[in-house]
């Protein structure tokens, strides 16, 4: 085996493993010790870990995002409304009548989602809130974005969904 042919890939696989540490940070959910879900968000995001799981924000301030582990003995409608008032807390405001709701999946996870539409400082903005069933729990994502920046961050919050596993 020729090691001249095969060094080029070589130091591309280290470079992706190196970068993947550089660029991401792991967060169980709803923490270390008793998790049932992990997720992968950009450290340029400067994520933290929070009561139940991890928030972070964009550089530019444009893009917020939580994601916590919760029970579902509260019912779907209590993580909805739990959520909404901490939107509420960061003075943003609702426009209920914009509110929309659907169903799906997330890396094979069975999701219900609401968005509704808001203002806050920057101006107009959305407000997603995913639901994600994994094992018996719940995870909850909920997204904040000002909406005329949504495409510059739209592969990361792909990316960090796509982290989304359950974990063993």
């Amino acid at each position: 085996m020729n090691i001249q042919k095969l060094l080029p890939s070589l130091i591309v696989a280290i470079s992706l493993l190196y970068s993947g540490s550089l660029f991401a940070k792991e967060f169980k959910l709803p923490n270390d010790e008793f998790a049932i879900a992990s997720v992968d968000i950009p450290k340029s995001w400067k994520p933290e870990a929070v009561e139940h799981g991890v928030e972070a924000q964009t550089e530019d301030g444009s893009f917020y995002l939580s994601i916590v582990a919760a029970g579902t003995d509260k019912g779907v409608t209590a993580d909805i409304e739990a959520t909404k008032d901490m939107i509420k807390e960061h003075k943003v405001k609702i426009d209920e009548s914009t509110e929309k709701t659907g169903k799906g999946k997330t890396n094979g996870f069975d999701t219900e989602s609401v968005t509704i539409k808001g203002k806050d400082e920057d101006g107009p903005c959305t407000i997603t809130i995913l639901l994600v069933s994994i094992k018996d729990k719940m995870v909850v994502i909920t997204y904040w974005f000002t909406d005329a920046d949504l495409d510059k961050h739209l592969k990361e919050v792909d990316a960090i969904q796509s982290s989304l596993k359950a974990s063993s």
